[in-house]
């Protein structure tokens, strides 16, 4: 069973020599193989070893178009068989990335039927930190491959890139991670940590403030490059944006989840799930490939004993029946969620919810908060719905679409409460006040003897209120026009 797989591309002067290097660097911290005979391994086209319970399988070709090694580890215990395979190549079925490449894939095979693992959580291979600690710093894209997180300036510059990021349009190869700020500032997890745990698999992007979100929301909102421009994380939210397309990319909101961990580990796990489907650079079956290429022009020419090519190609022939048994395997689990992705469709149908079905398009407008556009229009339906004549057609139709979407919780019937709460009896507009309604989503700048209140840095929904009211009453009144406004 594959439970990791990631590709990064690696500094274009790199050579078989360095991945050599670096792998002898991983594999003498956690097998019983030291430096000396790892190195003996690595010099020929093809070794296999074992000891006790680590086993290794090592290629090496060189050819006119470049390089290729592969190394493959193999760790037994009674229940289980852990399989770590590294590939370098300076070739690639991405023509369009350039350069060289290092792919790293971890598996694991129960040794008999029903054994249970003691942890499956996604990990991240001691292979992987070795490997990027050798050929980390390559250009992605307008990106490097790093295990820090990349900071946006807070310029127009760093506002242009962004958009670049989010749009999908920057070339890069790997999956680009979007972390927001929080309403008041910071985030919501540890960025360093975050970027260690998916090196080599993703690049984490930070926008350095509540500003600049904003301000990058009224930049794509302008030039509308694409459709999906209102899917931008914010309010300490994380995205994660798959190369190839703008529809293709997940958002997390922080407050779903109980503390930071939980919040990093479950962003982590779905990133490395969606990587285990995509199509590596360079696979161990490539490496493979150009040795049995590179041996077979070999023994045409030595014209000698066949022994020597019967026994490779015993051993090939074994290879690629391993792998058509794989492919079988994944086959039927392609067939089994094909049947669960139908099921899905026919339940969203029957409930009217979001897919094939749908009655309603999204538009332009995003959520300033979850089930906001939900609300506003359940709100329009209910209204409407009193208004029609007792028991006719409409009445009936709008009545059953209230019922099948009711929601346990109303957020804008909260916020009104809040606003209500806030400014009710309001003198003057202190440091508190301004921290709940900056809380609430408000930037708050003062202009004069007033506040200029802008709500989700959308400049649409901006409200005047004065830095000192006449009585009581101003507060009342300044909460229930903003409420017309925006709840």
């Amino acid at each position: 069973m594959l439970i990791f797989s990631s590709a990064f591309p690696a500094i274009a002067s790199s050579d078989a020599h360095d991945f050599f290097s670096a792998a002898v660097a991983w594999l003498s911290d956690c097998t019983s193989f030291n430096a000396d005979e790892l190195c003996t391994f690595f010099t020929q086209t093809e070794a296999k070893t074992q000891r006790g319970a680590d086993s290794l399988h090592t290629l090496f070709c060189r050819t006119n178009g470049g390089e290729f090694a592969a190394i493959r580890h193999r760790h037994s215990s009674d229940t289980w068989q852990w399989i770590t395979t590294a590939v370098f190549s300076t070739t690639h079925t991405q023509t369009a990335a350039g350069g060289a490449w290092v792919s790293v894939q971890q598996e694991c095979e129960a040794q008999y039927p029903g054994a249970v693992p003691l942890a499956l959580r996604h990990p991240h291979p001691l292979a992987l930190g070795a490997l990027l600690a050798a050929f980390g710093g390559a250009t992605d894209g307008v990106l490097r491959v790093q295990s820090q997180p990349h900071l946006l300036d807070d310029t127009i510059d760093g506002i242009m890139q962004a958009a670049q990021l989010l749009c999908v349009s920057a070339q890069c190869s790997l999956p680009v991670m979007y972390v927001s700020t929080q309403t008041w500032g910071g985030y919501a997890l540890d960025l360093s940590h975050l970027a260690r745990s998916v090196a080599g698999i993703a690049h984490v992007v930070v926008e350095p403030s509540r500003d600049f979100s904003r301000h990058l929301q009224r930049h794509l909102r302008k030039i509308s490059m694409h459709t999906s421009w209102r899917e931008i994380p914010e309010r300490g939210a994380i995205g994660i944006y798959w190369p190839g397309s703008t529809d293709n990319h997940a958002l997390f909101h922080a407050w779903k989840y109980s503390n930071s961990a939980h919040f990093e580990q479950t962003v982590r796990d779905a990133l490395i799930f969606s990587q285990l489907s995509c199509r590596l650079p360079c696979t161990w079956e490539q490496v493979r490939e150009a040795v049995a290429q590179k041996i077979i022009k070999s023994l045409e020419k030595e014209k000698s004993d066949s022994s020597r090519f019967d026994d490779y190609a015993r051993e090939f022939d074994h290879e690629i029946t391993l792998r058509e048994q794989k492919i079988a395997e994944a086959e039927k689990e392609i067939q089994r969620l094909r049947g669960e992705l139908l099921r899905y469709e026919a339940d969203a149908d029957a409930r009217n919810e979001a897919g094939p079905g749908a009655l309603l398009k999204a538009g332009n407008e995003r959520d300033f908060y979850p089930n906001e556009i939900l609300c506003m229009l359940l709100d329009a339906i209910r209204d409407s719905e009193r208004a029609q004549p007792q028991d006719s057609r409409r009445q009936h139709v709008l009545r059953a679409i209230l019922q099948a979407n009711e929601l346990e919780h109303n957020p804008i019937k909260d916020r009104r409460e809040r606003i209500k709460k806030i400014l009710r009896g309001m003198r003057n507009l202190d440091a508190s006040l301004q921290r709940e309604l900056e809380e609430m989503g408000f930037s708050i700048t003062g202009e004069g003897k007033h506040f200029k209140l802008l709500f989700q840095g959308d400049d649409r929904y901006v409200y005047t209120l004065p830095k000192s009211g006449s009585d009581w009453r101003g507060g009342k009144n300044a909460a229930g026009d903003i409420s017309r406004l925006l709840f």
